[in-house]
């Protein structure tokens, strides 16, 4: 009778969000915060449900607990290998941080499920505030309700 081996993953550290992770079959199941004691627990638990049974994943998160946190750093891991071009990353990859950035500091914690369009308003308002963008253009203006000076 042969036994399969299974290597147990390791307890990982996103530096860009600060979460911890797991990566099993090129799939990442975040944590929480990184170097936490809820989060080790998090981690001992997923590689004992792992053990027992290898074939399915243990803690798929519904889409409705993945925070905002945990979407960003997906896709920052995205954009760091498309944002490239003969192999240097490109300056659109530095605009992107610079907006997850915003993002993270005012809905991080936020479950996905709850993020609206007004938030990209907040987040939008944001930018423009700390000159991370440009007070003009269209969507700029259709957003915004006009100033005393615009009325003038």
């Amino acid at each position: 009778m042969s036994s399969k081996t299974i290597s147990v993953p390791k307890y990982r550290h996103h530096k860009g969000s600060g979460q911890a992770f797991v990566q099993v079959n090129g799939r990442r199941h975040y944590l929480g915060r990184w170097n936490t004691q809820a989060t080790e627990e998090r981690y001992a638990a997923f590689v004992a449900k792992l053990a027992v049974c290898p074939t399915s994943l243990p803690l798929t998160t519904p889409a409705s607990a993945i925070t905002v946190v945990e979407l960003a750093a997906a896709y920052l891991d995205f954009a760091e290998g498309y944002y490239q071009k003969d192999g240097q990353r490109t300056r659109s990859l530095d605009n992107i941080k610079r907006a997850i950035r915003v993002v993270k500091d005012l809905y991080g914690r936020e479950p996905v499920a709850t993020f609206s369009p007004l938030c990209l308003l907040a987040i939008q308002e944001k930018l423009v505030a700390t000159r991370c963008a440009r007070s003009y253009g269209s969507f700029h203006k259709f957003c915004n309700t006009p100033s005393e000076e615009d009325a003038a």
